[in-house]
């Protein structure tokens, strides 16, 4: 898959189909649209690597569901031939719908393009799918608007999905997504006291722009060096220690050394918030209690 990020570069290619969107998390409304756009020709995806919203809001750490190379990897798993990721800054907020319009649609030569019902462009938003509308039609381009895809009686859409997490709701989180949601990130050295208790932990850290869920513990899955093992994962400031924000992730039946090993840790469930404990010795007791509860689960 080839990466396009300046809006001014052109890829010189033949007719196109194109999905255009954000695509945080790439959900089951995504894949509506990504799916639409298979058929003989190339397909590609015009996103951008940071939201226009949280830019627009100047929030600049607005939460995601996923960064931008992970929206890469599912993107291009999925067959994708070419992903426009455009930055979303002071000069591409200023730029018109129809400049838009022409620099990423026209001038890449895309024949067909499919958008979600809700889909907004240029200035201010200014672009909305009557005007695509109008614009396609002008260069003989054909448009594809893809309806509300539902899950019973909820709008699939990011924030919905970030709404649960939020609740520590991750079953249905993982029903909007068409996945479990994960966070992926680097093995570190934490202060080691998951292992002088007997249950060693995966420390992993957490990219402050991706949504954290709420706080607790949760039965997961951890995959490290290719292998997905049942785990459970804590996610918070570990009260009885002291700690700042952390997610520790013990895998079940695990030994050996992964220290700086990329991790990945999908949420399946929420089991309990987090608790502050008079001591160790009930912490331990806790964790035992919730690793128990997993392999019962996994069974």
């Amino acid at each position: 898959m080839e990466i396009i990020t300046d809006i001014n570069t052109n890829i010189n290619a033949g007719p196109i189909s194109a999905g255009v969107g954000f695509f945080d998390g790439v959900h089951r409304g995504h894949m509506a649209i990504i799916d639409r756009t298979k058929g003989e020709l190339p397909r590609a995806i015009i996103s951008f690597v940071n939201q226009p919203a949280a830019f627009i809001s100047e929030n600049k750490l607005a939460h995601r569901l996923m960064s931008s190379e992970e929206k890469a990897d599912i993107l291009e798993k999925e067959g994708i031939d070419y992903l426009f990721l455009f930055t979303f800054d002071e000069k591409m907020r200023n730029t018109s719908a129809e400049e838009f319009f022409e620099k990423a649609i026209v001038g890449n030569n895309i024949k067909k393009l499919i958008c979600g019902f809700n889909f907004r462009f240029g200035k201010g938003g200014e672009g909305d799918v009557e005007l695509l509308r109008s614009l396609c039609e002008k260069e003989g381009i054909t448009l594809e608007i893809v309806e509300a895809v539902k899950c019973g009686d909820e709008v699939i859409s990011s924030s919905l999905i970030k709404k649960y997490l939020y609740k520590g709701d991750a079953k249905r989180a993982a029903e909007l997504l068409g996945r479990n949601f994960y966070i992926k990130g680097t093995v570190s050295k934490g202060k080691q006291l998951g292992r002088t208790l007997g249950f060693p932990t995966a420390n992993i850290f957490v990219d402050d722009e991706i949504i954290v869920p709420k706080w607790g513990v949760y039965q997961t899955f951890t995959t490290v060096k290719g292998v997905r093992y049942p785990s459970v994962t804590n996610i918070g400031n570990n009260p009885t220690v002291g700690d700042s924000l952390r997610l520790e992730s013990h895998i079940i039946d695990f030994s050996g050394d992964i220290y700086g090993e990329e991790a990945t840790v999908e949420f399946v469930d929420f089991i309990r918030p987090e608790m502050r404990f008079s001591g160790i010795e009930e912490l331990k007791a806790q964790v035992h209690r919730d690793i128990d509860e997993v392999r019962k689960r996994n069974m």
